[in-house]
């Protein structure tokens, strides 16, 4: 009974997990404009969608005004182009794809910042770059871009992780065993 209780307890403390979500945060230049960026993906490395990004907050500026684009006012379209890696957010301007996230809706024509590779979701269509829209205007900078650029990096996790709580609290497990296990002794004095 000890042995299935002890194989029990190890298979719990095996199977905790490493905190998943990735935050990643930057800031792009883009002509006279720019962009602070800050998404939140599920983890996933390689080519990542709409739906591995959990969460994002983007602080648009532009000549003409500023904006900030939130997972809870806006809506993103991807349709390829991006990925992550362990450290890195990057975009693939050279790929067939986009990354547009715009307030209120996405093909709404307001506020957006795009990533376009040959894809397109500003004008000038076609022309892969970035463009940064604050105001809803149609007067917005653009710039062109080549290749795979990193858009923004990994941010430290500040906060233990499962399998750490799992580790520490398996740990104090172990040695109040070992401390109950060790026999009571008896002094007898002739």
């Amino acid at each position: 009974m000890r042995v299935t209780t002890w194989l029990l307890a190890a298979s719990m403390l095996t199977a905790a997990t490493a905190a998943e979500a990735v935050t990643y945060v930057g800031s792009r230049s883009i002509g006279t404009g720019s962009v602070n960026i800050s998404i939140t993906t599920d983890g996933s490395i390689g080519a990542i969608g709409a739906g591995n990004i959990v969460d994002y907050t983007i602080d648009l500026f532009n000549t003409d005004g500023s904006f900030t684009l939130t997972s809870a006012n806006s809506g993103m379209l991807i349709t390829g182009g991006l990925s992550a890696t362990a450290t890195d957010l990057q975009f693939d301007f050279g790929a067939n794809g986009l990354a547009l996230f715009q307030a209120p809706g996405v093909g709404s024509g307001a506020t957006f910042y795009c990533l376009q590779g040959v894809s397109n979701c500003y004008a000038p269509t076609g022309v892969p770059g970035e463009a940064v829209e604050a105001t809803g205007d149609y007067v917005y900078p653009w710039v062109a871009q080549s290749g795979l650029q990193v858009i923004a990096s990994a941010t430290g996790n500040a906060v233990p992780e499962p399998a750490t709580w799992a580790m520490m609290i398996g740990g104090f497990g172990l040695l109040g065993a070992a401390a109950r296990r060790r026999g009571r002794t008896s002094v007898v004095f002739a």
